[in-house]
């Protein structure tokens, strides 16, 4: 029991309600440091990856997600390739984009395609369609760009995600390390 001697004009109910505001005070002081941390893991986390894709592929060249936007909503000569496997492409993709999971399924929705044509790709963050970039350019492709940061991206700036015709709020999340990218929102 809390003694109320030493501080006249104090009550017992008082002094619980000071306890209870000072312990709330620092539990959010406690949630926003996880916020915080959390924000700057994920930062952190983006800047090693988007690194790490210029370095492992120096030649492929880079949109933006805006780029993208505006050449979504700009351009109609052009080809979007999403590279990722079809579970993930089932889940959601970037609207008109043909699944390519591999150089094969990229060459034959490329098939009556020219070489110099604009070729759009992106999968989650970005590593898996810069692979398959710089493997259509190998194969003469001169006009192939990579989406940075991907669909992952895309999706965490509230752009629009598509399952067949219909706009959803879901991104498959490739796995747990890499779904670390993703906002939880959007898990399915």
């Amino acid at each position: 029991m809390i003694s109320t001697t030493n501080y006249p004009g104090f009550t017992q109910l008082t002094i619980l309600n000071f306890l209870r505001v000072i312990l709330f005070i620092s539990l959010s002081f406690l949630l926003l440091a996880q916020v915080t941390l959390a924000d700057t893991e994920s930062e952190n986390l983006w800047e090693e990856t988007l690194s790490m894709v210029r370095e492992d592929f120096p030649r492929v060249q880079h949109i933006s997600t805006d780029e993208l936007a505006a050449i979504l909503e700009e351009h109609t000569d052009f080809t979007l390739l999403d590279t990722r496997e079809p579970e993930e492409y089932e889940v959601s993709h970037i609207q008109g984009a043909f699944l390519a999971e591999g150089v094969r399924d990229a060459l034959k929705a490329l098939q009556d395609k020219r070489r110099e044509d604009l070729v759009i790709v992106y999968c989650s963050v970005g590593y898996r369609s810069s692979n398959i970039a710089n493997k259509l350019a190998r194969r003469g492709f001169t006009n192939v760009v990579n989406v940075e940061g991907s669909l992952f991206k895309w999706a965490n700036e509230n752009r629009p995600v598509f399952s067949g015709d219909k706009v959803v709020d879901k991104v498959h999340p490739y796995d747990e390390y890499w779904g670390r990218l993703l906002d939880r929102k959007y898990w399915p």
